[in-house]
């Protein structure tokens, strides 16, 4: 049987945020014998390079919004990218942070070819984006995200909740890193892995660290990720933050890395004060990696951490709650590695690339039969729509 073909965008060629990691780990996930992953977007980049490194074909083209101000070429184009998608044998376009009446959605939707819109971040919903009423499908991260979504009533009957996997055992496997990163053996080191900006609580946890530090706490601080686009101004904040009292001495920067399972081997703790979070995709990273987690209790994360058996949520978002929390964790000693063991183990069967596989698939399955029915089938509502069998025994 030939396998369905799925054309896979992202609009950016970057890879160090959770929406291109996300979408790497849905294209692994896949089972090649029936599934053939494309991808269509920009030409090169760290995303183009990883895609290449798995084989997977790749398309440049640009993808942008139809504009009826200018019918002509909104005609021509829309007719371009069809002919281009026949060419292609496209069954399904995945289409991931989708913008405003993408050319491709449009496209697809003309050629009768099914569309998924995936979102891992806050979205207004509204009626005069095609987008939602051409897509059969729309992906949400977890049940969490659901808040963040404007007019959400407009596509309850199409969402399904996806949540993100990692490769488990390639995290489990990281090296510590400490002597390349002059941290010593015996150190205590906690760590956050987010962009730079005012969302992801990088000021908490400075702040955060400057009490346990205050108190006497022999501690070092690891911050890795990007600065967030448009947030320079949040971002030499926390430089300078970083440079004052004790923290000159005890926390180090690292900007945006490629090597997150040697980063996560190298910490005793990660913590994570997020405002906001539609899921967390870099708390399973550190749960898979064996490291016990102190998390923002927002988005998805509750989802993730669902008990004080695998790890802790904070519900105040301030710095004396999450030095706290980190105290606390700090006080186990011996019983640090039990806890982030317990929240390994938690994630079999939940946020594994197999199990991923299986619900994808499965979703993918339903898609291509309904192939050129028109609107897709009512979804389950609000709590259902997101679980599976294997989903429901977590």
């Amino acid at each position: 049987m030939k396998p369905i073909k799925v054309l896979y965008h992202y609009s950016s060629g970057k890879v160090d945020t959770g929406s291109p990691r996300a979408l790497l780990r849905m294209i692994d996930s896949l089972d090649r014998a029936r599934f053939q992953p494309a991808f269509i977007g920009p030409g090169a980049g760290p995303l183009v390079d990883e895609l290449h490194k798995r084989n997977i074909e790749t398309i440049a083209s640009e993808v942008t919004s139809a504009s009826w101000r200018t019918p002509i070429k909104t005609i021509a184009r829309l007719r371009e990218k069809r002919l281009l998608l026949e060419r292609l044998g496209a069954d399904i376009v995945h289409v991931n942070e989708p913008g405003w009446n993408s050319d491709i959605v449009l496209a697809a939707g003309l050629a009768g070819i099914p569309v998924a819109l995936h979102f891992h971040n806050p979205q207004a919903v509204s009626r005069r984006n095609l987008n939602f009423a051409i897509a059969r499908k729309i992906f949400l991260c977890s049940e969490g995200q659901i808040r963040e979504i404007v007019n959400f009533r407009w596509i309850k009957n199409k969402y399904f909740v996806l949540h993100n996997a990692v490769d488990i055992e390639f995290f489990a496997n990281g090296r510590s890193i400490r002597e390349d990163l002059g941290l010593t053996k015996d150190a205590i080191v906690i760590g956050t892995v987010a962009q730079i900006s005012h969302r992801k609580g990088i000021d908490v946890f400075l702040d955060a660290g400057q009490r346990l530090l205050d108190k006497g706490h022999v501690l070092k601080f690891v911050i890795v990720g990007p600065k967030a686009v448009r947030e320079e101004k949040y971002f030499h904040s926390i430089m300078n933050h970083s440079q004052q009292g004790k923290l000159k001495d005890n926390v180090i920067y690292l900007g945006s890395r490629a090597d997150i399972p040697d980063i996560m081997a190298s910490l005793d703790l990660f913590c994570l004060p997020t405002r906001a979070e539609p899921f967390g995709m870099v708390v399973i990273e550190a749960m898979a990696a064996g490291v016990p987690v102190v998390a923002s209790e927002v988005g998805g994360i509750p989802e993730i951490i669902t008990s004080i058996e695998i790890g802790r949520t904070v519900s105040a978002i301030t710095p004396e709650a999450f030095a706290s929390a980190i105290e606390e964790v700090l006080r186990m000693g011996a019983g640090r590695k039990e806890l982030g063991e317990r929240g390994r183990q938690s994630l079999d069967g939940r946020f594994d690339l197999r199990h991923m596989g299986d619900v994808l698939g499965g979703v993918y399955d339903e898609m291509t039969h309904q192939k050129g029915a028109g609107r897709c089938a009512a979804t389950p509502k609000r709590r259902g729509a997101g679980r599976s069998t294997e989903q429901s025994k977590s």
